[in-house]
């Protein structure tokens, strides 16, 4: 199963070993990052843009579920912010594939797996009409004007969660 590289640059021919994206990656020295398939749709999305990516778990209680996701019969939820909508409409991806052999898991629970050497991706393939990418894959995308009490009340349940790029986001309301 391939591994996965988006970005909103068109032409990339290789990927060369880079610092992680931030101290918080739990990897030291330089890396080429993937994604596995499963998590793939949380960065179906522009890379700047906010979002709590939401899944249920075996533990997940019925409480939690009802609190974070209401009425909605998905078994997988993305919320961003609704400020971001127009960008996401109208933003096209490229989503690049890696053959696996030269990657190991870095973090099984966001599913990033990293490369110490540099990587050719095997093909490229833009991706326009996010939304709808990102529902048929199995995930209900909800829009919501503050992303704040989405991402603390996912931090204290019983649901696998994933927050990402929340230093983009709208500032907490007082």
């Amino acid at each position: 199963m391939p591994l996965y590289h988006i970005s909103e640059t068109p032409d990339i021919q290789t990927s060369i070993p880079r610092p992680p994206p931030n101290p918080d990656a739990g990897v030291t020295g330089d890396a080429v990052w993937a994604i596995g398939e499963y998590h793939l749709p949380h960065y179906l999305l522009p890379r700047d843009c906010p979002r709590v990516a939401l899944h249920m778990r075996p533990d997940t209680t019925p409480e939690d579920r009802a609190r974070l996701w209401g009425a909605s019969k998905a078994e997988r939820l993305m919320i961003v912010e609704s400020c971001w909508r127009d960008r996401i409409e109208s933003c096209c991806l490229y989503l690049y594939a890696f053959a696996p052999e030269s990657f190991e898991v870095a973090d099984e629970n966001a599913g990033y797996y990293i490369s110490r050497q540099t990587v050719t991706p095997l093909q490229c393939r833009a991706v326009s009409g996010l939304v709808q990418e990102i529902e048929k894959r199995g995930i209900e995308l909800q829009f919501v004007d503050d992303l704040w009490p989405v991402r603390d009340a996912a931090i204290k349940s019983t649901v696998g969660f994933s927050v990402i790029r929340m230093r983009n986001a709208q500032p907490r309301a007082l």
